[in-house]
């Protein structure tokens, strides 16, 4: 079995692909980071059997195509954009290194949540915050995939990974239960401080905390269509 969880930023891609890992036994590998280099690194020589990733790919036709040679599932994880928004501005804090200066999120370091630069990248519809509100309805609608809703997972776990695994290969209850014990944020925070440092909040409605007029409007703005669109609330 191979897995590749492709989806946006800040959706939950790692706690995903650590319950996948552990219910199913699969290795944790590294992935191409850009699509690109996929025809090369994305063969049965180096994506082993047994082994699982996850990156940010778009769904284009190359990348699915390969997904197939490979015989490669997808899972999708779509999360509400306000809480995306608000993970991924701390992300950039704690791992300011992964966004050097050139880098469209690099806008979000070293600047208060409300910083003018920041509420520009949350505008952004094409380069900033607006890609990976279309990364995220891309995948939503695409047909090739599994998805999961960060919210529903976060909600009742062993439901929907107990619907997911239906399709990608049943297991029984006991070994989603001790995934989802396993993954857990308080165990996933002591595997070290980098880890601690990526799961944050581990919630769902942190956006409220620290979103204000200012965020939600633009947002509201520029964004309401695909936020309803992928089953959301416009704020």
């Amino acid at each position: 079995m191979r897995i590749i969880v492709a989806s946006p930023p800040k959706s939950g891609n790692e706690w995903v692909k650590n319950l996948l890992a552990v219910i199913y036994g699969l290795d944790l590998v590294a992935g191409p980071k850009h699509e690109d280099d996929m025809p090369e690194m994305l063969s049965k020589e180096v994506f082993l059997d047994n082994s699982i990733f996850h990156e940010h790919y778009s769904p284009s036709i190359a990348f699915k195509r390969i997904a197939r040679e490979l015989d490669a599932k997808i899972v999708t994880t779509i999360r509400n954009p306000y809480d995306i928004f608000v993970s991924l501005y701390f992300y950039v804090q704690n791992f300011p290194q992964l966004f050097p200066r050139g880098h469209s999120s690099s806008l979000l370091f070293g600047r208060a949540i409300d910083h003018p630069r920041v509420i520009q990248y949350l505008a952004d519809v094409e380069h900033g915050f607006g890609a990976l509100i279309n990364l995220s309805c891309d995948w939503y609608v695409d047909p090739d995939n599994f998805v999961l809703k960060y919210e529903d997972l976060y909600e009742s776990p062993l439901r929907e990974l107990r619907t997911l695994t239906e399709n990608l290969g049943a297991i029984p209850d006991m070994e989603i239960e001790r995934a989802i014990e396993v993954c857990s944020a308080s165990n996933m925070r002591k595997r070290g401080v980098d880890m601690q440092k990526h799961v944050r909040s581990a919630s769902t409605g942190d956006w409220k905390n620290h979103l204000t007029k200012n965020h939600t409007g633009v947002i509201a703005e520029l964004y309401s269509d695909k936020i309803r669109m992928m089953g959301y609330e416009v704020a």
